[in-house]
């Protein structure tokens, strides 16, 4: 990756007459190498530099003594005397760095806060904690350990050769000083916050505003999770591949996949408390149940239908057809119509043996009739009671029925299965 460094200029640059050294700038580049670099000058440093050309000179001396290439961009302030505001700095400095940012975004951003005020300094170090993107801030500590003082003549010519740090075994005093970015922090806090309460765009929307800062699996998974919540598989399936080792449906017969992937997205909504999406999902649940617990007591009711409609010449060509129109006791005058949950709960009731399991479906049926074509044919407002209400059961009571039926059609469903949501968040926080 190449790397561009963005650095004020101070009074110890480019070398300290008091003790030797290269001043921090020229340390930097020494060290790093960057491919190109962003002066900033003040007033007093822009005079400085078109005085004697020290700054420019001194890192041509250094290209031609390690045999480096790196681009000089100047940025002159000549009207800028007071240099000890914070907030003037901190408003230039970010539209700087953004808009490097924008011309370079695959390049790494170093940052100078050894050199220029403590204006600039302190502007840069917040900047770095704060920035929506990496900034990696290099402090420079002085040989002495302590602060060194301007010297306004200053002949490059004659000192270069008496930099300490021309030697071949000079020691490296380049650091990071901070490697945590607060915006990020502060951010990851948001992410965890949507992830519990299982609102993966949002996490993920988050996510995005410092994906610099953020594990790659992180954004993988969150996009996996949103799929998942939308129930389209195809897209689990799709990101699923780059994590060979992960089982995150943990079921394989299609069928079963979709009962189970929405009895859970109907568990979310209980737990963010939309009880009036909940009543209103329990349809096709119901509805898919029935059509299962048919299945597993040896009646494929698809081939009654045509599409989602009975189909009259189907039901009056056999035996079994004759007994699906009288168990379900239908007087339409042979116009057959859409399937409904009505129809297929008369026939569990006659076609299935085991009594415990209609009972359940019946309790669910019932709990539609009562409580879900209400809510979803009127304008109300439902809430938990409302549901209990209507259908003397509390959405956390219907959810328990729901599961207790799917595990009674034995469906060979691993236990782990009821908190595949809870597993995978929690994998995703310990990534962050």
């Amino acid at each position: 990756m190449k790397r561009l460094l963005f650095s004020p200029v101070g009074t110890t640059d480019p070398i300290s007459t008091n003790n030797g050294y290269d001043g921090a700038l020229l340390h930097i580049l020494r060290n790093y190498k960057p491919d190109m670099v962003v002066l900033y000058l003040s007033s007093e440093m822009v005079e400085l530099h078109h005085q004697d050309n020290r700054f420019l000179r001194a890192i041509e001396l250094l290209r031609e003594q390690i045999n480096i290439e790196f681009r000089v961009e100047v940025i002159e302030r000549k009207e800028l005397i007071d240099v000890q505001k914070f907030d003037v700095f901190y408003r230039e400095f970010n539209e700087i760095l953004n808009k490097l940012r924008g011309e370079y975004p695959d390049t790494e951003i170093l940052l100078n806060v050894s050199s220029g005020t403590p204006a600039m300094k302190s502007t840069l170090q917040t900047i770095s904690v704060l920035a929506p993107y990496k900034l990696t801030p290099v402090q420079v500590n002085s040989p002495a350990q302590k602060s060194n003082r301007l010297d306004k003549s200053l002949n490059i010519e004659e000192f270069w050769p008496l930099n300490e740090d021309n030697q071949v075994n000079s020691k490296n005093r380049c650091e990071v000083s901070i490697n945590r970015n607060l915006n990020y922090e502060i951010k990851k806090e948001l992410i965890v916050a949507h992830i519990k309460s299982y609102d993966y765009g949002a996490a993920l929307a988050v996510a995005e505003t410092v994906r610099e800062f953020t594990n790659p699996a992180v954004i993988e998974y969150l996009e996996l999770m949103e799929h998942r919540l939308r129930l389209t598989s195809h897209e689990v399936y799709r990101i699923a591949k780059k994590y060979p080792g992960e089982d995150f449906y943990l079921v394989n017969d299609p069928e079963v996949l979709k009962i189970i992937e929405y009895f859970l997205l109907m568990d979310i909504t209980v737990r963010n408390q939309k009880h009036l999406d909940f009543i209103r999902s329990i349809s096709p649940l119901i509805f898919n149940l029935l059509v299962i617990a048919l299945k597993k007591h040896g009646l494929d009711i698809s081939n009654y239908c045509t599409r989602d409609r009975w189909d009259e010449e189907l039901l009056t060509g056999d035996e079994t057809g004759r007994k699906i129109s009288k168990l379900m006791n239908l007087s339409i005058s042979g116009r057959y119509s859409t399937i409904y949950s009505r129809h297929l709960i008369d026939i569990v009731a006659g076609w299935v043996s085991d009594k415990k399991l209609v009972d359940k479906l019946r309790s669910l049926r019932d709990i539609e009739s009562e409580a879900r074509n209400i809510a979803a044919h009127e304008i109300v407002s439902v809430t938990d009671q409302w549901i209990k209400s209507k259908s003397k059961h509390t959405s956390e009571e219907i959810l328990r029925l729901f599961k207790s039926t799917i595990k009674g059609l034995n469906l060979n469903i691993r236990a782990e299965i009821w908190d595949a949501y809870d597993t995978i968040n929690k994998k995703i926080i310990q990534l962050l």
